[in-house]
């Protein structure tokens, strides 16, 4: 190797050297979390302790965030750190939440179909993540219908209503979840929940409570 490559290479590395010594100046970027959960408003209408699914609880009561309702819980998706014990929300976002009716509880049953990104089950609920196709300028309706019951399992079909002049344009995601408990039903040890989707009606079979 030449004098002019190894003053080329002795320059690159106090380059590289230079540049991590710039990375390790800089403050820690803390470890943020999107997570489903039960959020409490307390009786001020402030935003106070999350219970996640794993029974962890999370008190953001000092932050002082704001809602619309009292004293009441509400499914949520937060996003928040934890921050060595205190927690700090950075934004929450309300769930589709409900148990499963029986099918005279609703006017119709409309099964306009959704993208079924994941789904799964927690402590008390089956969750699912959706996509619904919308131009973000209309609400859609959701709702969790009791179809039957095969053997000792629920069958539990999800109604999607688009509204007629919500073209599909994006797909925006929505989180959904079941109670595994119903007070329509009895006598079951599992749940089927059949989803409409863009590639036909899917189903998946859970433990009951």
């Amino acid at each position: 190797m030449n004098n002019k490559n190894l003053l080329l290479l002795f320059i690159l590395c106090i380059f590289f050297v230079a540049c991590s010594d710039d990375d390790d100046k800089g403050d820690p970027v803390p470890n943020m979390y999107t997570e489903l959960c039960d959020l409490y408003v307390n009786a001020s209408r402030v935003v106070s302790v999350a219970t996640l699914d794993d029974g962890t609880k999370l008190d953001f009561t000092a932050q002082g965030i704001k809602s619309n309702v009292a004293d009441t819980t509400l499914r949520s998706v937060i996003t928040y750190t934890p921050a060595n014990g205190k927690p700090r929300m950075y934004d929450y976002t309300l769930a589709l939440f409900g148990q499963a009716l029986k099918s005279s509880s609703f006017p119709s049953q409309p099964h306009d179909p959704v993208q079924l990104v994941s789904i799964w089950r927690s402590s008390r609920y089956i969750n699912m993540t959706l996509g619904e196709k919308t131009t973000g300028k209309n609400s859609h309706r959701y709702g969790f219908c009791i179809t039957g019951m095969t053997g000792k399992t629920l069958q539990v079909s999800l109604l999607h209503k688009q509204p007629s002049d919500d073209l599909p344009s994006y797909t925006r995601k929505r989180y959904a979840s079941l109670l595994l408990h119903t007070d329509y039903a009895t006598g079951y040890d599992s749940i089927a929940v059949t989803i409409p989707t863009f590639d036909g009606n899917l189903t998946y079979t859970f433990k009951g409570e």
